[in-house]
Protein backbone atom coordinates (compact mmCIF):
# COMPACT_ATOMS: atom_id res chain seq x y z
CA UNK A 1 0.00 0.00 0.00
CA UNK A 2 3.01 2.46 0.78
CA UNK A 3 4.22 2.07 -3.07
CA UNK A 4 0.83 2.72 -4.21
CA UNK A 5 1.11 5.98 -1.92
CA UNK A 6 3.91 6.70 -2.89
CA UNK A 7 3.25 6.43 -6.63
CA UNK A 8 0.18 8.78 -6.60
CA UNK A 9 2.14 11.34 -4.65
CA UNK A 10 5.00 11.48 -7.06
CA UNK A 11 2.14 11.69 -9.88
CA UNK A 12 0.21 14.50 -7.97
CA UNK A 13 3.80 15.85 -7.85
CA UNK A 14 4.23 15.72 -11.41
CA UNK A 15 1.05 17.32 -12.62
CA UNK A 16 1.88 20.15 -10.33
CA UNK A 17 4.71 20.98 -12.62
CA UNK A 18 1.44 21.46 -15.35
CA UNK A 19 1.94 25.19 -13.74
CA UNK A 20 -1.58 26.95 -12.38
CA UNK A 21 -4.09 24.62 -13.82
CA UNK A 22 -4.06 22.70 -10.37
CA UNK A 23 -4.64 25.26 -8.50
CA UNK A 24 -7.44 26.61 -10.52
CA UNK A 25 -8.59 23.08 -10.64
CA UNK A 26 -8.74 23.17 -6.56
CA UNK A 27 -10.18 26.52 -6.77
CA UNK A 28 -12.94 25.62 -9.07
CA UNK A 29 -13.84 22.76 -6.99
CA UNK A 30 -14.12 25.03 -4.05
CA UNK A 31 -16.24 27.48 -5.89
CA UNK A 32 -18.36 24.26 -6.68
CA UNK A 33 -18.79 22.97 -3.32
CA UNK A 34 -19.49 26.69 -1.79
CA UNK A 35 -22.25 26.93 -4.48
CA UNK A 36 -23.75 23.35 -3.36
CA UNK A 37 -23.33 23.71 0.37
CA UNK A 38 -25.52 27.69 -0.21
CA UNK A 39 -28.18 25.58 -2.33
CA UNK A 40 -28.59 23.38 -0.62
CA UNK A 41 -27.50 23.46 2.86
CA UNK A 42 -29.24 26.94 3.41
CA UNK A 43 -32.78 28.11 3.34
CA UNK A 44 -32.47 31.40 4.38
CA UNK A 45 -31.55 33.30 1.26
CA UNK A 46 -28.96 36.27 1.54
CA UNK A 47 -29.39 40.28 0.32
CA UNK A 48 -27.86 40.29 -2.66
CA UNK A 49 -30.22 39.12 -4.58
CA UNK A 50 -28.41 39.27 -7.83
CA UNK A 51 -25.53 36.67 -6.62
CA UNK A 52 -28.47 34.70 -5.40
CA UNK A 53 -29.56 34.20 -8.95
CA UNK A 54 -25.98 34.21 -10.66
CA UNK A 55 -25.25 31.03 -8.15
CA UNK A 56 -28.80 29.67 -9.21
CA UNK A 57 -27.63 29.53 -12.51
CA UNK A 58 -24.35 27.64 -11.88
CA UNK A 59 -24.78 24.24 -13.30
CA UNK A 60 -22.82 21.43 -10.32
CA UNK A 61 -22.70 18.52 -12.56
CA UNK A 62 -18.89 19.35 -13.41
CA UNK A 63 -17.61 19.76 -10.43
CA UNK A 64 -19.27 16.76 -9.14
CA UNK A 65 -18.02 15.15 -11.44
CA UNK A 66 -14.19 16.51 -11.49
CA UNK A 67 -14.29 15.54 -7.36
CA UNK A 68 -15.59 11.97 -8.23
CA UNK A 69 -13.10 11.38 -10.31
CA UNK A 70 -10.48 12.75 -7.81
CA UNK A 71 -11.78 10.76 -4.96
CA UNK A 72 -12.91 7.08 -6.81
CA UNK A 73 -10.42 7.23 -9.40
CA UNK A 74 -7.08 9.40 -8.81
CA UNK A 75 -6.56 9.43 -5.60
CA UNK A 76 -7.62 5.82 -4.53
CA UNK A 77 -5.13 3.45 -4.01
CA UNK A 78 -7.88 0.49 -5.50
CA UNK A 79 -8.20 1.81 -8.67
CA UNK A 80 -4.19 1.98 -9.33
CA UNK A 81 -3.10 -1.78 -8.10
CA UNK A 82 -6.56 -2.79 -9.85
CA UNK A 83 -4.31 -0.83 -13.32
CA UNK A 84 -0.99 -2.15 -11.88
CA UNK A 85 -2.71 -5.95 -12.09
CA UNK A 86 -3.94 -5.23 -15.74
CA UNK A 87 -0.65 -3.45 -17.36
CA UNK A 88 2.55 -1.95 -15.15
CA UNK A 89 1.51 1.91 -14.70
CA UNK A 90 4.46 2.96 -12.89
CA UNK A 91 6.02 5.46 -14.15
CA UNK A 92 2.83 6.91 -16.42
CA UNK A 93 0.35 7.08 -13.43
CA UNK A 94 0.06 10.62 -14.39
CA UNK A 95 -2.15 9.76 -17.89
CA UNK A 96 -4.57 9.32 -15.35
CA UNK A 97 -5.30 12.68 -14.21
CA UNK A 98 -6.36 13.31 -17.40
CA UNK A 99 -10.11 12.05 -15.90
CA UNK A 100 -10.05 14.96 -14.06
CA UNK A 101 -10.27 17.45 -17.33
CA UNK A 102 -8.01 19.95 -16.44
CA UNK A 103 -8.24 23.17 -18.65
CA UNK A 104 -12.33 22.25 -18.94
CA UNK A 105 -12.96 22.40 -15.30
CA UNK A 106 -10.55 25.04 -14.72
CA UNK A 107 -11.99 27.37 -17.84
CA UNK A 108 -15.91 26.92 -16.34
CA UNK A 109 -14.82 27.28 -12.54
CA UNK A 110 -13.26 30.73 -14.38
CA UNK A 111 -16.84 31.88 -15.85
CA UNK A 112 -18.57 31.18 -12.73
CA UNK A 113 -16.66 32.92 -10.70
CA UNK A 114 -16.92 36.30 -13.25
CA UNK A 115 -21.01 35.13 -13.23
CA UNK A 116 -20.95 36.22 -9.89
CA UNK A 117 -19.02 39.78 -10.08
CA UNK A 118 -21.17 42.41 -11.49
CA UNK A 119 -18.88 45.03 -11.43
CA UNK A 120 -16.85 45.45 -15.04
CA UNK A 121 -13.79 46.84 -12.65
CA UNK A 122 -13.61 43.25 -10.44
CA UNK A 123 -14.04 41.13 -13.39
CA UNK A 124 -11.36 43.24 -14.74
CA UNK A 125 -8.84 42.32 -12.10
CA UNK A 126 -10.03 38.86 -11.32
CA UNK A 127 -8.87 38.24 -15.22
CA UNK A 128 -5.60 39.83 -14.82
CA UNK A 129 -5.36 37.77 -11.72
CA UNK A 130 -5.71 34.37 -13.64
CA UNK A 131 -3.29 35.86 -16.39
CA UNK A 132 -0.89 36.52 -14.26
CA UNK A 133 -0.75 33.59 -12.31
CA UNK A 134 -0.63 31.26 -15.53
CA UNK A 135 2.05 33.30 -16.37
CA UNK A 136 3.79 32.94 -13.41
CA UNK A 137 3.48 29.31 -13.17
CA UNK A 138 4.04 28.29 -17.04
CA UNK A 139 2.56 25.32 -18.89
CA UNK A 140 3.74 23.17 -20.99
CA UNK A 141 7.06 21.50 -22.76
CA UNK A 142 8.35 24.75 -24.29
CA UNK A 143 7.98 26.71 -20.76
CA UNK A 144 8.90 23.38 -18.66
CA UNK A 145 12.38 22.46 -21.14
CA UNK A 146 15.16 23.69 -19.49
CA UNK A 147 16.80 25.08 -22.61
CA UNK A 148 20.08 26.14 -22.14
CA UNK A 149 22.50 27.55 -24.65
CA UNK A 150 25.65 25.13 -25.75
CA UNK A 151 27.87 27.06 -23.85
CA UNK A 152 26.07 26.14 -20.25
CA UNK A 153 26.50 22.70 -21.75
CA UNK A 154 30.67 22.57 -21.42
CA UNK A 155 31.43 19.32 -19.98
CA UNK A 156 28.79 17.66 -21.69
CA UNK A 157 30.07 18.93 -25.05
CA UNK A 158 33.05 17.30 -24.04
CA UNK A 159 31.68 14.30 -23.55
CA UNK A 160 30.00 14.19 -27.03
CA UNK A 161 33.12 14.91 -28.59
CA UNK A 162 35.09 12.16 -26.66
CA UNK A 163 32.16 9.56 -27.44
CA UNK A 164 32.45 10.90 -31.55
CA UNK A 165 35.99 10.41 -31.80
CA UNK A 166 36.44 7.12 -30.01
CA UNK A 167 33.04 5.42 -31.05
CA UNK A 168 31.76 4.44 -34.02
CA UNK A 169 29.07 6.49 -35.44
CA UNK A 170 26.19 3.68 -34.90
CA UNK A 171 27.07 3.77 -31.20
CA UNK A 172 23.79 2.89 -28.94
CA UNK A 173 23.77 5.43 -26.13
CA UNK A 174 22.94 5.14 -22.03
CA UNK A 175 23.17 8.49 -20.44
CA UNK A 176 21.94 10.25 -17.61
CA UNK A 177 19.47 13.22 -18.82
CA UNK A 178 21.98 16.21 -19.01
CA UNK A 179 23.55 14.21 -21.92
CA UNK A 180 20.22 12.91 -23.45
CA UNK A 181 18.68 17.08 -23.52
CA UNK A 182 22.17 17.79 -25.10
CA UNK A 183 22.09 14.90 -28.03
CA UNK A 184 18.17 15.79 -28.80
CA UNK A 185 18.94 19.44 -29.06
CA UNK A 186 22.27 19.65 -30.67
CA UNK A 187 23.43 16.16 -31.91
CA UNK A 188 20.31 14.60 -33.09
CA UNK A 189 22.14 12.49 -35.21
CA UNK A 190 23.41 9.86 -32.54
CA UNK A 191 21.62 7.37 -31.08
CA UNK A 192 20.07 7.34 -27.66
CA UNK A 193 18.53 4.39 -25.86
CA UNK A 194 15.33 6.51 -24.60
CA UNK A 195 14.47 10.30 -25.15
CA UNK A 196 13.45 12.63 -23.15
CA UNK A 197 9.83 11.87 -23.69
CA UNK A 198 10.78 8.68 -21.05
CA UNK A 199 11.10 11.55 -18.07
CA UNK A 200 9.50 14.62 -19.06
CA UNK A 201 6.09 15.30 -17.59
CA UNK A 202 3.60 16.24 -19.70
CA UNK A 203 5.50 15.49 -22.85
CA UNK A 204 3.27 12.06 -23.98
CA UNK A 205 4.08 11.79 -27.64
CA UNK A 206 2.41 8.33 -27.70
CA UNK A 207 6.17 7.00 -27.50
CA UNK A 208 6.42 6.48 -24.15
CA UNK A 209 3.99 3.56 -23.88
CA UNK A 210 6.19 1.62 -25.66
CA UNK A 211 8.89 1.85 -23.06
CA UNK A 212 8.85 -1.49 -20.65
CA UNK A 213 8.94 -1.27 -17.40
CA UNK A 214 12.44 -2.49 -17.09
CA UNK A 215 13.55 0.52 -19.28
CA UNK A 216 11.63 2.77 -16.72
CA UNK A 217 13.95 0.95 -13.39
CA UNK A 218 17.07 1.29 -15.50
CA UNK A 219 16.30 4.90 -16.05
CA UNK A 220 15.48 5.35 -11.92
CA UNK A 221 19.15 3.27 -11.73
CA UNK A 222 20.98 5.98 -13.54
CA UNK A 223 19.86 8.50 -10.88
CA UNK A 224 21.91 6.89 -8.85
CA UNK A 225 23.94 4.90 -10.29
CA UNK A 226 26.70 4.06 -7.28
CA UNK A 227 26.36 0.46 -6.06
CA UNK A 228 24.15 -0.14 -9.31
CA UNK A 229 26.71 -0.60 -11.86
CA UNK A 230 26.06 -3.81 -12.04
CA UNK A 231 22.16 -3.81 -12.89
CA UNK A 232 22.85 -0.82 -15.33
CA UNK A 233 25.32 -2.94 -17.48
CA UNK A 234 23.46 -5.86 -17.57
CA UNK A 235 20.41 -4.06 -19.06
CA UNK A 236 22.28 -1.87 -20.94
CA UNK A 237 24.21 -5.25 -22.73
CA UNK A 238 20.28 -6.50 -23.41
CA UNK A 239 19.47 -3.12 -24.59
CA UNK A 240 22.37 -3.79 -27.41
CA UNK A 241 24.25 -0.29 -25.83
CA UNK A 242 27.82 0.45 -26.74
CA UNK A 243 28.57 3.59 -24.50
CA UNK A 244 27.21 4.18 -20.80
CA UNK A 245 27.65 7.76 -19.53
CA UNK A 246 26.66 8.05 -15.85
CA UNK A 247 27.32 11.15 -13.17
CA UNK A 248 31.08 11.12 -11.54
CA UNK A 249 31.00 8.83 -8.01
CA UNK A 250 33.21 7.48 -5.63
CA UNK A 251 34.50 4.34 -5.82
CA UNK A 252 33.76 4.29 -9.29
CA UNK A 253 34.11 0.34 -11.15
CA UNK A 254 37.00 0.07 -13.79
CA UNK A 255 35.11 -2.02 -14.51
CA UNK A 256 30.83 -3.50 -14.70
CA UNK A 257 29.98 -6.14 -16.88
CA UNK A 258 31.13 -6.27 -20.28
CA UNK A 259 31.64 -2.32 -20.12
CA UNK A 260 35.17 -0.41 -19.19
CA UNK A 261 35.85 2.65 -17.33
CA UNK A 262 37.31 4.64 -20.64
CA UNK A 263 37.36 8.07 -19.20
CA UNK A 264 36.50 9.79 -16.37
CA UNK A 265 35.89 13.81 -16.34
CA UNK A 266 34.64 16.24 -13.38
CA UNK A 267 30.73 15.22 -13.31
CA UNK A 268 30.76 12.34 -15.53
CA UNK A 269 32.28 8.98 -16.42
CA UNK A 270 32.34 6.73 -19.84
CA UNK A 271 32.20 3.44 -19.93
CA UNK A 272 32.58 1.44 -23.30
CA UNK A 273 32.55 -2.29 -24.45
Amino acid sequence: MSELLEVIISTFQECKESGSYVLFYFLALGLGLAVAWDRYGQTKMEDNWMVEEAKKQIQLWPFLYGLAALLLVVANPIVLWGINKVTPIAGQYYKVWSILLFLFLCAYGIVCFLSLLREQKQQVILIGGFVLLIGLAGSGYGVLANRMSKTDFREETEVIEWIQEKADGDSLILATDEIVEYIGVYEPHLNVLYGKDLYTPNLDLGIMDTYPPEMLQLYENMKQPEGRMGEISKEAFLYGCDVIVVKNMENAPDKAGVYYKKECMDRYIIYMR
